[in-house]
């Protein structure tokens, strides 16, 4: 597929199109976040604390891309009614949702640790 989530194909229909252009341009916002998360993540590795905000924050951040990915999985059967090639096209999109979710994990595994005292909290953090 030579789309990226923000340009999706040209089969589909306004509406789809729009929602499909609204989770690429979350999964930009988000890939941001998770850097802003990961230099933060950083600081508080370098201060040895981390505080609940934080965490809160992670969490949200986390909430919002499960939601997404319910979402994108309930739109694709939308898109395979109308076009099933384009409909197996966007497994692209779905892998950058669960890549984007994993980023996160990762750093919300290294915030846990650092929080529980754990050795995990000083290991390398993933690129972003």
């Amino acid at each position: 597929m030579t789309d990226t989530p923000n340009s999706p194909p040209d089969a589909l229909d306004g509406d789809i199109a729009d929602r499909l252009r609204q989770i690429g341009r979350h999964i930009e916002a988000w890939r941001e976040e998770a850097k802003r998360i990961s230099r933060m993540t950083d600081a508080a590795v370098a201060f040895k604390s981390i505080d609940d905000a934080h965490l809160i924050d992670l969490e949200r951040t986390s909430g919002e891309i499960y939601a997404e990915i319910a979402a994108f999985n309930l739109l694709v059967p939308e898109i395979a009614a109308t076009s099933p090639a384009v409909a197996g096209q966007l497994a692209e999109v779905g892998d950058a949702l669960q890549l984007v979710l994993l980023e996160i994990t990762e750093l919300g595994t290294r915030m846990y640790s650092l929080r529980s005292g754990e050795v995990g909290a000083e290991t390398e953090t993933p690129a972003v």
